[in-house]
């Protein structure tokens, strides 16, 4: 990783809730890295209703819960 995704690391664990699993920050950067539109994950830690907002007022990529990413592309 680079200095950049340290940078992103840190500001993702200080935006999310503490004990988010450091995997799912790196997928997170991938994601970001990869312009993806969103980051589905079940983990509470980021998609809760907090973490959630923080992030994605933060960073282009959303964080959604499979069934925000079903509700959304089934409407």
């Amino acid at each position: 990783m680079g200095v950049m995704d340290d940078e992103t690391q840190e500001k993702i664990g200080a935006l999310a809730k503490s004990g988010n699993d450091i995997r799912d920050r790196g997928a997170y950067i991938d994601a970001i890295r990869g312009n993806m539109y969103a980051f589905i994950t079940s983990d509470k830690q980021l998609v809760g209703s907090g973490p959630a907002n923080k992030l994605n007022n933060e960073f282009k990529t959303q964080v959604l819960t499979p069934n925000q990413l079903v509700s959304e592309y089934s409407a």
